[in-house]
């Protein structure tokens, strides 16, 4: 028997029992479909996350000062810590872990240009900002180190604070804004971020950037900065770089090294590793999902084969009767079962891809990622159906083999 005509007969069984087939193959279709909508669904989502996770900033840490113990401070009772910008140069003369640093100090405010106003937050930095906070300029420039060293009065503006300020076409570049009765010339807009999984107090779009002199002197009037941001040059070794950074910190404000309450610390760098290996796990875990459902119907598969062999047991013993082998027995049923596999999965992938693009074409949240659906989701799919196949058909296609041809003419 040729391969064409056992899939002629395999489609003429399924024909003979139109509902029961339908049924059956549906499972198959269900699953198909589930493991390339999910599959698709894992990759997209795990690429949202990554990319989300970024754009905020490409690994940094964060230090804020707070009291260190009395046993450290000498003196009776805790020591409120301040950070200064003399701070900045031990941390990037004493930490070779340490690829950007920068001073933070941030005030809310209102920026006015003109009759137009915006609320927004005014970032003291310096250069070192533009890479930690993964920052685009879209026009002019960004904070140079002489801009600090000179304390001049410039300002960068974020893409939502640019557009409320200044009509659409008209370049803010060397305009000049009012900060809190502080006038300030624009140097540079930012390329606009949208929303990011991470933003430190608030969206980057509505925040500006002057230079971290100018900020003491002219807006905050005052010595200590908020925070110190750094960037570690080696992103899986945040860890390590925390605790040299610590100990350098440690060294010139006077507290010990182990006092868990001088600092507060918060890892970005260590929540992107986080988020990777939670979003490996979400990607493993709707696999098995998928594979799962399609196992399942793999199993309604196999009850229609063993049923079509409880049906036809006097057609194999006549087939054994006049000649025919055991193998070809075991051939014929399981081709039959990959064949009703191998039909229902083309519809699953189908209908998987035709899902997932509605999905990616209809509004949504960010976080709901659109599929990816690409070959190699479609090769997987397509390799897990087969398996299926095989599952669903050895059984059946073992029992029909081993059949005794005296005791199926015998079958009523």
């Amino acid at each position: 028997m040729n391969l064409h005509n056992i899939i002629a007969q395999a489609f003429q069984s399924l024909a003979t029992n139109r509902l029961r087939s339908a049924l059956t193959m549906l499972g198959v279709i269900w699953g198909t479909a589930s493991v390339v909508f999910l599959l698709g669904w894992g990759k997209g989502f795990i690429n949202v996350m990554e990319t989300e996770t970024r754009a905020g900033g490409d690994g940094y840490v964060v230090f804020w000062a707070k009291r260190a113990r009395s046993e450290t401070a000498g003196r009776k009772g805790a020591r409120q810590l301040t950070f200064e910008l003399k701070e900045i140069d031990v941390v990037r003369n004493h930490c070779p872990s340490v690829r950007y640093v920068t001073p933070t100090r941030r005030v809310f405010g209102l920026t006015k240009y003109e009759n137009r106003l915006k609320s927004g937050q005014i970032c003291g930095v310096n250069a070192d900002a533009f890479n930690i906070y993964n920052l685009s300029v879209e026009e002019g420039r960004f904070l140079q180190p002489d801009d600090v060293k000179y304390q001049r009065r410039v300002i960068v503006l974020g893409a939502d604070l640019k557009e409320a300020l200044f009509p659409p076409g008209l370049s803010a570049i060397g305009r000049t804004v009012n900060i809190m009765g502080i006038s300030l010339e624009v140097i540079g807009t930012l390329k606009k971020k949208g929303d990011v999984l991470i933003m430190m107090y608030g969206p980057d779009d509505e925040k500006a950037y002057v230079p971290i002199t100018s900020m003491l002197q002219y807006v905050a009037g005052a010595r200590d900065i908020g925070q110190i941001d750094f960037q570690p040059k080696d992103p899986s070794a945040s860890k390590a770089c925390i605790r040299e950074v610590k100990t350098a910190l440690a060294k010139e404000l006077n507290f010990s090294p182990d006092d868990d309450e001088a600092l507060e610390i918060f890892d970005v760098t260590g929540l992107i590793s986080s988020l990777d290996t939670m979003s490996l796990i979400l990607a493993v875990f709707v696999t098995m999902v998928g594979v799962i459902t399609l196992f399942v119907g793999a199993v309604g598969v196999m009850n229609i084969m063993l049923i079509s062999v409880t049906e036809r047991t006097r057609e194999i013993g006549i087939c054994k009767a006049i000649g025919a082998k055991r193998k070809h027995i075991l051939t014929q049923f399981l081709a039959e079962a990959m064949t009703i596999t191998v039909a229902s999965g083309i519809i699953g992938i189908l209908l998987g891809c035709a899902v997932s693009l509605i999905f990616a074409a209809v509004p949504r949240p960010k976080i709901l990622a659109a599929p990816e659906i690409s070959f190699l989701t479609l090769f997987i799919s397509f390799i897990v159906m087969v398996f299926v196949g095989l599952f669903a058909g050895v059984v059946p296609a073992l029992r029909a083999a081993n059949m005794e041809p005296v005791e199926s003419l015998r079958y009523e």
